[in-house]
């Protein structure tokens, strides 16, 4: 840049203080640089910290060193319009040649001048990343009576380097400087060293001296660097470090701060080496034993590895765009069964998985961790996933929150946010929020988990708590029943988002239907029984529906023709309408979802009606649905025992390409369950033009409305449903109506404005930290949240 633009150069808003009882909001503090020439890499330290720094917060002491005219006025020509710029030795009158007699003529400059809290001794190659710098050395520094200096980590400091410690240069090992990684910048490293942080004050015997923070009672107490041992510098601030210790103050590493050093601009490092190697002797010979003991300490200390181990994971390990807003969808550990085990697609993964893909399209780097068995079958419902990195997963002997958290221990530092799916998963990203404090939590909660029927008193207590188990956790839910519910339970706000539903596979999959239907009745192939023999049940099986308008009005005609029967005679209907197939989802393993009694309605439908009727279930295979038939459903469900092969058609455990094709060719889908938080499988019933019969006082009447577009049942009386069914088997008009309803319903939810809307939550949760750059794309969003009035 031009001098001109240099001096143009805006001066910063203060940035925003968090805290109304920090004492470091009134702080003074003198940043002192020293020049000797290297222009180029002091005008950038300079703007850094005009930048990156409340302006009320500190005033800024040039110190020159020797150097040349020309650099002397540029720099005034730089500052001359700051108000808060100190200009040391700008006549050259004091003759230091040399970095530690000029760092004590600007202490005793700024102390002659001003009463400041603290001094802040800033190498002129260094560059500050963040608005919170200055606070957060300030706050480390005064947490403690007894901490007297903190330093931060940086690229380039010796053993407060990250990720390495040393590299090899030339045949020879030297410090590493820690060249920028691939496409990485020194801001994107410094929120990698935010995201690995643990906000931790790490004791040592001495600091590297490229950015120290020294309280003021340290220097009245210590006085000044000592300019003779050490004229140059190199070694008089572990001189002045230890000093400092003698006195029984603490030395500290925040290892929250950093700092980028571009390291040996003013002296080159031939210079750097051989004044290095001048001060050690010097070091030795002042203190001897300690000094050695001081650097044993630094190679053996564990928080600084462990550090160092952290941050090297973000870097090399995170698979996210720099800058991005970054979110990790958790699924509890899903048991591994012997054998060649099935998985069947529980609606609450479709749920999470949906979002996380909502986000991803919205340029989230979002990814959900599942265990390393049920990859395959994830893949197969969501094929696209096998074109990215979208799915982390975690090894099978993981089982108890514990093991979880330390699963995801690693992977954790890269995300801003981490959400629970369970109240098990609650409990791990609570373990996992200990260690990374940057990481904002969340539940996404999918059902009211502590009236589950199939969980013991402990696992009850668990669910219950789960919802305060972790301070600051975001909480939300996809229903008014479920936010109400929670909230009102609990005491705890719950925010509202939208429901993030893919229906296309079942749009598409009624077209397809339709397409075929027709082609049948052209050709003469219809059976006589109506409407059973085109089930795409083979997975994966796909075929292009008809997309020209004319053929699709006629499809759909032909479909409304083929089913009316509008008699409402017994005898009529069966004599000459076409049959009603019903399906219903059968999970004996899981008590709330009534297997019992949706298997009592499906037998009283089926002996009521017979061959007007087909009875369709899925959801368990044979063995399971056979064994609970046997020994739990007991006498009520004898016959359906015996004859089960003849009064209905189990389809097994279903790929959701499958349960597509099987709703599509069916007309009304039974639910028994208790209750439904959600109920995505009625709304997707919905979408394949088949009628749901549903849970009444629960969230599926989010979307379902009685006699409009379903049907709602008192689940407690499976009667109350059996008559239901009737009404719609005999009603074949309001039947007809109900599905047109159904299928518009199903129109008005869409993937873009459920990802819109938790886009919106996640953004305006992660903008409150201040120690973070806010990520893409949270600008955008929240500003076209905030135009079109989004929110809770």
């Amino acid at each position: 840049r031009g001098p001109q633009q240099l001096a143009d150069h805006a001066p910063p808003r203060p940035p925003a203080v968090s805290s109304a009882a920090d004492t470091t909001d009134k702080m003074q503090v003198a940043i002192l640089i020293t020049v000797h020439d290297a222009l180029q890499w002091v005008i950038q330290c300079i703007l850094a910290i005009w930048t990156n720094t409340d302006e009320s917060m500190y005033t800024l002491y040039l110190i020159n060193d020797k150097s040349s005219d020309a650099t002397l006025a540029q720099l005034k020509y730089l500052t001359e319009h700051r108000a808060k710029v100190r200009l040391v030795n700008w006549d050259a009158r004091a003759k230091l040649n040399g970095y530690t007699r000029a760092i004590n003529l600007g202490l005793r400059t700024a102390r002659s001048e001003f009463a400041y809290d603290a001094y802040c001794l800033l190498n002129s190659d260094t560059e500050v990343l963040t608005s919170r710098w200055l606070t957060s050395m300030a706050r480390a520094a005064f947490a403690d009576p007894t901490i007297g200096i903190v330093g931060p980590l940086s690229n380039a400091a010796s053993y407060q380097s990250v990720p390495k410690l040393r590299e090899v240069v030339n045949g020879s090992s030297d410090w590493s400087k820690n060249a920028l990684p691939g496409v990485w910048t020194s801001q994107g490293v410094n929120e990698a060293v935010v995201r690995a942080s643990r906000r931790m004050l790490i004791d040592v015997p001495i600091l590297n001296g490229f950015c120290l923070f020294i309280k003021r009672e340290v220097v009245d107490a210590v006085g000044l660097m000592d300019d003779v041992a050490f004229p140059y510098g190199f070694g008089e601030e572990n001189d002045y470090c230890m000093r400092t210790k003698r006195l029984g103050y603490q030395l500290k590493v925040y290892e929250g701060g950093y700092v980028w050093h571009h390291k040996s601009k003013s002296y080159g490092d031939d210079t750097r080496r051989t004044l290095a190697s001048k001060s050690k002797k010097t070091m030795r010979q002042r203190w001897g034993a300690q000094i050695t003991a001081a650097v044993k300490a630094l190679e053996s200390n564990i928080q600084l590895k462990e550090t160092r181990r952290r941050v090297e994971r973000v870097v090399h390990q995170s698979q996210c765009p720099e800058g991005t807003l970054r979110v990790l969808f958790v699924l509890n550990p899903t048991k591994k069964p012997p054998g060649q085990p099935t998985l069947a697609m529980h609606g609450g993964w479709i749920s999470i998985f949906n979002q996380a893909w909502g986000l991803r399209q919205r340029g989230v780097c979002s990814m959900v961790a599942i265990s390393q068995w049920t990859k395959a079958t994830f893949e197969a419902n969501f094929p696209q996933l096998r074109k990215m990195e979208f799915l982390l997963t975690y090894p099978d002997e993981v089982r108890s929150p514990v093991d979880l958290a330390s699963a995801l221990y690693p992977h954790v530092p890269v995300f801003d946010v981490i959400v629970a799916t369970l109240f098990t998963t609650v409990e791990a990203i609570g373990y996992l929020a200990s260690c990374y404090p940057h990481v904002q939590t969340g539940y996404f909660i999918q059902d009211y988990e502590a009236d589950f029927d199939n969980i013991d008193e402990e696992q009850r207590r668990r669910a219950y708590e789960s919802y305060t188990h972790v301070d600051g956790m975001v909480l939300f839910a996809k229903t008014e029943w479920l936010q109400t519910k929670v909230s009102t339970n609990h005491n705890v706000t719950v925010h509202k988002v939208l429901p993030s539903l893919d229906l296309s596979a079942f749009d598409q999959a009624r077209q397809v239907f339709l397409a075929e239907e027709a082609a049948k009745r052209t050709k003469g192939a219809a059976d006589a029984g109506g409407r059973g023999g085109g089930l795409l049940l083979e997975a994966g099986a796909t075929t292009k529906a008809p997309d020209d308008d004319a053929t699709n009005a006629a499809v759909v005609e032909h479909h409304k023709a083929t089913r009316r029967g509008h008699s409402t005679a017994k005898g009529a209907l069966l004599a000459n309408a076409s049959a009603v197939h019903v399906v219903a989802m059968v999970r004996p393993s899981t008590p709330r979802r009534n297997p019992k009694a949706t298997l009592q309605v499906l037998r009283d439908i089926k002996v009521a009606f017979g061959p007007a009727t087909v009875v369709h279930t899925f959801g368990c295979d044979d063995d399971e649905l056979d064994v609970f038939l046997a020994e739990e459903a007991g006498a009520d469900l004898a016959d359906l025992a015996r004859d089960r092969k003849a009064l209905v058609t189990h389809h097994g455990t279903l790929a959701r390409d499958q349960v597509a094709a099987l709703f599509a060719a069916s007309d009304i889908f039974l639910d028994m369950s208790h209750w439904q938080a959600f109920g995505r499988t009625g709304l997707e019933a919905m979408a394949a033009g088949c009628v749901p019969v549903l849970p009444v006082g629960s969230g599926s009447e989010e979307y379902a409305k009685h006699g409009v577009n379903a049907m709602l049942h008192n689940t407690s009386d499976w009667k109350d449903a059996v008559k239901h069914i009737t009404f719609l088997v005999s009603q074949r008009a309001d039947l007809e109506r109900m599905r047109d309803t159904a299928l518009a319903t199903s129109k008005h939810y869409d993937f873009g404005s459920a990802s819109f809307r938790m886009l919106t939550l996640f953004c305006a949760t992660v903008a409150r930290r201040s120690y973070l750059p806010l990520p893409k794309p949270c600008a955008e969003t929240l500003k076209a949240a905030a135009a079109r009035g989004a929110g809770d």
